[in-house]
């Protein structure tokens, strides 16, 4: 493939277009993924559950296809459109996130858990290859870390608008809607996010498919997953310092904010509104201060930072 050239990439406006879509399906999808950390106690009663299948329900059942899925989902994107991977993504998760509403038995959520672990497996990946070919190497940093900054945001995000919309519908604010009736205030919250969230995938054909400035060569394209593999059982120390890392990194993360909201539930009493507020904007405001610190690191070296950044 020949070396792009600054006329193959998208115009400016048409590039931040994809990145605010991208963005704002992030967040959506942290909202489908977190927004069960705040109904835990509902759920709980309702069905019968300990707090063992609520962590169940929470990790594994996302986590497993989660994993499993990212790897047909990487090849889907190499080989196919990616607006259209993209696009079954989020109507998969969206899908699985209304199927949570519709359960009411252990076994049921867990399905319907899996199929929102299965929907977002690819979509931060497919994300990063179409931002990846819609700027120029010297403007992708900023445009990329804006889009990882959803990442932080949209947990916060999801917090912040979803506890007060939680604390709402917990307390029967839409029962009274056609077909609500029927299903208990946490099933309501999970359907009235998760099937307009079908719509929001169609958002993905609002920016074009972007060409792509990067193919791997002959050579390296044949081996696969399977020259991937090899080399890194070659790297033994190395590789399992960085999955055994990222991992333990990503177990206390994702732990604090599955079971934060429970605990201060229990212990303390508060309401979704209360957590949300609160776990919302201490989830947020660090995120803000990603965009600054490229930006400062953008910065000629013999030009010294303007006031405002001079605490990066």
């Amino acid at each position: 493939m020949s070396e792009a050239t600054p006329h193959s990439y998208p115009r400016p406006g048409v590039a931040w277009l994809t990145v605010a879509i991208l963005f704002v399906l992030y967040i959506r999808s942290l909202a489908d993924r977190y927004l069960v950390a705040l109904m835990v106690e509902p759920i709980k009663r309702d069905l019968g559950l300990s707090d063992f299948q609520m962590s169940l329900l929470q990790g594994l059942a996302f986590a497993v296809l989660y994993s499993i899925c990212a790897i047909p989902v990487g090849l889907a994107l190499d080989r196919r459109n990616r607006r259209w991977v993209l696009f079954l993504c989020v109507v998969v998760w969206s899908l699985g996130a209304a199927g949570c509403g519709l359960a009411g038995t252990f076994g049921a959520l867990i399905m319907a858990r899996s199929l929102v672990g299965a929907g977002e497996a690819g979509y931060t990946t497919g994300a990063y290859s179409v931002i990846g070919d819609s700027f120029p190497p010297e403007r992708l940093s900023f445009a990329m870390s804006i889009f990882v900054m959803g990442g932080v945001m949209g947990a916060g995000i999801t917090f912040l608008l979803g506890g007060p919309l939680v604390g709402a519908v917990l307390d029967g604010a839409i029962s009274h809607w056609p077909g609500m009736s029927g299903f208990k205030p946490w099933q309501q919250a999970f359907l009235i996010t998760g099937v307009p969230g079908v719509l929001t995938a169609f958002l993905v054909f609002l920016f074009p498919e972007p060409a792509r400035h990067k193919a791997p060569a002959p050579s390296q394209g044949a081996g696969g997953y399977g020259e991937a593999l090899r080399f890194i059982m070659a790297h033994p120390r190395a590789y399992t310092a960085i999955i055994l890392g990222i991992g333990l990194v990503y177990t206390v993360t994702i732990g604090l904010q599955l079971w934060t909201p429970s605990y201060l539930t229990r212990v303390y009493h508060w309401t979704p509104k209360q957590i949300g507020l609160a776990m919302g904007l201490a989830q947020m405001i660090p995120a803000l201060s990603l965009p600054l610190r490229v930006l400062y690191q953008m910065l000629p070296d013999d030009e010294p930072p303007p006031r405002p950044l001079g605490w990066l």
